[in-house]
Parts: C-alpha cells; sequence; structure tokens
C-alpha cells in the first residue's frame, strides 16, 4: 500500500503531540473599577474566542481567592506553542494594555478525561 510520503520521496510528518498550558492573569485595576467593567476586558474576551476557534481552549474563569484573578487553561497541537505565548502576550489587548499581566507556565497533565485528550 503507498502512503503519501511514498509518492512525494518523505515520510509524512509525524502527528505533535499536545501541551498543556496553565495561563495565570492577574489584574493591574483601577482601584474604582473591576476588570469586568473596564473596557479592556473586551480585548480578554476577545482573545478566549480566538483560542476557542482554534480548538485550544479547555476552560477559562476567574479565581475566587483573589480580586482580578484568572485561569485560562489550553490544549495546543506541539509545534504552535510559540504562537500561544506570543498570542498570550501581544493578542490579548487586556494584556498588550495593560490590563493583565499573563505568566504562561506548561502544565504537565497526568490525569484526564478521554474527551479532552
Amino acid at each position: 500500500m503507498a502512503r503519501l510520503g511514498d509518492a512525494i520521496g518523505t515520510e509524512p510528518a509525524a502527528p505533535t503531540a499536545a501541551a498543556w498550558f496553565a495561563l495565570l492573569h492577574t489584574s493591574n485595576p483601577t482601584p474604582e473599577l473591576s476588570v469586568f467593567a473596564d473596557d479592556r476586558f473586551a480585548g480578554h474576551v476577545a482573545f478566549l474566542q480566538w483560542l476557542d476557534g482554534r480548538g485550544w481552549l479547555v476552560a477559562a474563569g476567574p479565581l475566587g481567592d483573589q480580586d482580578g484573578a484568572g485561569l485560562t487553561v489550553a490544549r495546543v497541537p506541539g509545534d504552535k506553542v510559540g504562537e500561544l505565548v506570543e498570542a498570550a502576550h501581544q493578542q490579548d489587548a487586556s494584556v498588550a494594555e495593560g490590563l493583565f499581566d499573563v505568566l504562561v507556565r506548561p502544565w504537565q497533565v497526568r490525569f484526564a478525561t478521554p474527551h479532552s485528550r
């Protein structure tokens, strides 16, 4: 049986393993304004929609023990890690405009339900 790689003289590319990341967001709010009421928050929602559109968004939401802090969990193809990191800092307008700081942390998932793998 012929393979695509045989037809063009190279081996087909191996699938890239998925990489998981936790994006930890902390706010730089003005004292009188919630992050949710800040106009710049719309840029964060747009970033989350961008992640979702690529099938990378697993979950996102505020952390209950710190005002203005949140967590986004993303699962990306291994060859797209750089794109995720760059986008988290530059494409998320809420980060680029100073509403949030973001720390992108690799996450070694040991257990997950079958639908999240």
